[in-house]
């Protein structure tokens, strides 16, 4: 951190505009908690449902 406690910053930002990918995440996760269960519901299942790749 800086000197006076701020992270330093690492890029510009957000891309401008609307972003839905958090939306998407927890529309994908509610799903599958319904279904699977939140205990039988993993990250990977979840990033899938959404269309996004977990590395």
């Amino acid at each position: 951190m800086g000197a006076r406690g701020k992270r330093p910053s690492l890029g510009a930002g957000r891309r401008p505009g609307q972003s839905t990918t958090r939306d998407q995440i927890l529309t994908a996760a509610l799903d599958l908690f319904a279904v699977q269960g939140y205990s039988g519901t993993k990250m990977r299942g979840i990033a899938q449902r959404a269309e996004w790749i977990l590395l």
